[in-house]
């Protein structure tokens, strides 16, 4: 069931039927129930990834909606010119480099690079054949870098060029 932190739905009318949500990043495209309000919700989310984050992973939708008299059904279509996005998660701390390593930033250079390789190529065998899907796909990785430094994000996002449609937020550092 979509929940919301201030619990929007309970200000709607009972007598609504079908609520759509917009302006929304994650897709939950197939009506969910509300007991509370007897009511179906649905939300499209957005159409593409807009934010780079976790609920912007799964497949896009459109829905036709389709009514007669009291009823409704909505019927999911799956967009298929969307750019592919991948997001996964390093830790440094996990691979065998330290801070005294001889050209460390190299070292880390290389495992983002192999382990965005690796998104992508995920990306190619799961995605379905499209000839208007957009090349490049978007990654976010988010790298831990806790006791080592970020490396020079510039260089790295020169690497990034011909790999990914966002070589200049490729990479998010944090703590």
């Amino acid at each position: 069931m979509l929940t919301f932190i201030f619990s929007l739905e309970g200000f709607l009318p009972t007598f609504v039927d079908l609520v759509i949500w917009g302006h929304e990043h994650e897709s939950r495209i197939r009506p969910e129930f509300n007991p509370q309000q007897s009511f179906y919700v649905t939300q499209p989310g957005s159409s593409v990834a807009t934010s780079l984050s976790e609920s912007e992973i799964a497949q896009k939708h459109v829905g036709i909606l389709k009514i007669y008299k009291n009823n409704f059904k909505l019927n999911p279509t799956p967009l298929r010119t969307v750019r592919s996005f991948a997001m996964d998660h390093i830790t440094l701390k996990d691979h065998n480099i330290t801070q005294t390593d001889k050209n460390i930033e190299l070292k880390i250079e290389k495992i983002l690079i192999e382990k965005i390789d690796k998104m992508i190529a995920e990306i190619e065998r799961n995605k379905f054949h499209c000839e208007k899907r957009p090349i490049k796909p978007l990654i976010r990785l988010k790298v831990d870098y806790t006791d080592f430094e970020t490396i020079n994000e510039n260089r790295f996002a020169q690497k990034m060029l011909d790999k990914v449609a966002n070589p200049r937020n490729v990479l998010q550092f944090h703590r």
